[in-house]
């Protein structure tokens, strides 16, 4: 009894939260972000601090824990910072600049409408939990992603959406008028039409198949290869990770995206990306704290 005991009270020690110092930086510059109020939400509660001036806040957190961090800087009247996170030990943690939307829901009439649905169509980061319906009241408060963002409500067949810009640390506040109807189209009528109509031209489809097989020999294409193909298949598996993230975002990326999006710690990142520099793959320029990186029109075969 006592052994199972002792085991108990070891496993219960290695589940409590440790003291993990975390750096914040911003997504865009990898800037630190310092001297200013965060809110914590974790599954035991929240508490609210300030980050340090070096950028590191000391947190009680343990592996696999979910935090939601939110920055309020007091000079704005928005949220500034966002990030929702499952943590697994990790030292520094991007956060990305928000602003935050105030909204009311009414109806034609002018009535506040309580309870209505909502569908937020922002940038896909940060991922946030939007409100999914708005209170009692007929309002809802939520942080939203630096950009363009649509707000839909809909309450019975009504509906009605805004669009906004939203800028960093802005609280906008909004009105939504449920003006517009939302129309269902009967299709059991045309159902049967709509059935012959696919068998018909399934069968045509087919018959000008056949006839063409008859008439035309298949012809071979040659395979296709330019320069990007045949250099990337010379490089490390790093160094395509890198290359293939720059051809998915049109070529070009700030540093501190690319290892926010590959995970490669930044003195190995630097090493890998001097080393495509001087094969002439990458081209890399300075601007300020940003470091930009681009795919070079040689890579690219452009020249």
């Amino acid at each position: 009894m006592k052994h199972a005991v002792w085991i108990l009270l070891v496993i219960m020690l290695a589940a409590t939260a440790q003291a993990a110092e975390i750096h914040l930086k911003e997504s865009e510059t990898g800037t630190k972000i310092k001297n200013q109020l965060i809110s914590i939400n974790t599954e035991t509660g929240d508490i609210i601090k300030q980050i340090n001036e070096d950028g590191t806040l000391e947190l009680e957190i343990t592996k696999g824990q979910t935090i939601e961090l939110t920055v309020d800087n007091q000079e704005t009247q928005g949220k500034d910072y966002y990030r929702k996170i499952k943590y697994s030990g990790e030292q520094e943690i991007i956060l990305f600049p928000v602003g935050t939307i105030r909204g009311i829901i009414k109806d034609s009439l002018d009535n506040i409408v309580g309870f209505a649905d909502l569908k937020f169509a922002c940038k896909p980061l940060p991922k946030i939990n939007h409100p999914s319906n708005a209170d009692k009241f007929g309002t809802f408060t939520t942080v939203a992603p630096v950009g363009k963002c649509k707000v839909y409500a809909s309450y019975g067949n009504a509906i009605g959406f805004k669009e906004i810009q939203i800028e960093q640390g802005e609280l906008k506040d909004i009105e939504i008028q449920l003006d517009k109807t939302i129309t269902t189209i009967p299709t059991k009528k045309y159902a049967g039409i709509g059935f012959i109509l696919l068998i018909a031209i399934a069968a045509l489809g087919i018959i000008l198949y056949l006839k063409t097989k008859k008439t035309t020999k298949p012809k071979q294409e040659p395979k296709k290869t330019n320069r990007s193909e045949d250099i990337t298949k010379t490089l490390s598996k790093k160094e395509k990770e890198i290359v293939q993230y720059l051809e998915l975002n049109k070529g070009k990326a700030l540093q501190a995206q690319i290892r926010h999006n590959t995970g490669i710690p930044r003195t190995t990142l630097a090493r890998i990306i001097q080393s495509l520099e001087d094969k002439n793959i990458l081209k890399v320029r300075k601007e300020g704290k940003a470091v930009k990186i681009k795919l070079t029109d040689w890579f690219l075969g452009k020249e």
